[in-house]
């Protein structure tokens, strides 16, 4: 996986699964702490049990550290300061692909579905905004993988946002 997938995918596990994630993508709120990082790294759906290729068997400790290391490293080598820079660039320059991805992490990547009608959460957000379900999908898919691209490049740097 190359250096932009997988920092997109280190933030985007942080806006799904820390609280404040979203937020801190964008510069809105601190960094999530060791222990919510730790969260985010290791959470798994119940049932669900990592794993991790080269672990040792028997070792509990192994895979979490190595799921920890993933999340992290490409964190680490971006910067958080370039990270928020970056989200406030895509939050600014393509505020309604930013929207459907906050209302996706939001009510979709929530492990508690409320269903009040016979439509889906992602069609009502579709429908909400006014596109269809593949472009909420696709916009989803796309903003972390902007945040990172700018976030690596350092392009938004020579633009205040």
């Amino acid at each position: 996986m190359d250096e932009v997938k997988q920092l997109a995918r280190s933030l985007d596990i942080i806006a799904s699964r820390c609280p404040h994630g979203l937020a801190a993508l964008v510069g809105e709120a601190p960094p999530p702490c060791r222990d919510e990082l730790v969260a985010a790294a290791t959470w798994r759906p119940s049932g669900d049990l990592p794993h991790v290729s080269g672990s040792q068997d028997g070792d509990p400790l192994t895979p979490k550290v190595d799921l920890i290391v993933r999340l992290t490293a490409p964190i680490e080598r971006a910067t958080w300061p370039a990270i928020q820079s970056a989200g406030r660039e895509v939050k600014t320059l393509f505020p309604a692909d930013w929207e459907a991805y906050r209302l996706h992490v939001t009510y979709i990547d929530d492990p508690v579905q409320w269903r009040a009608s016979d439509e889906s959460t992602l069609a009502r957000i579709a429908a909400r905004l006014g596109v269809s379900v593949q472009t909420v999908s696709r916009r989803r898919e796309e903003v972390p993988l902007r945040i990172a691209r700018a976030a690596l490049t350092g392009v938004q740097q020579t633009i205040p946002f």
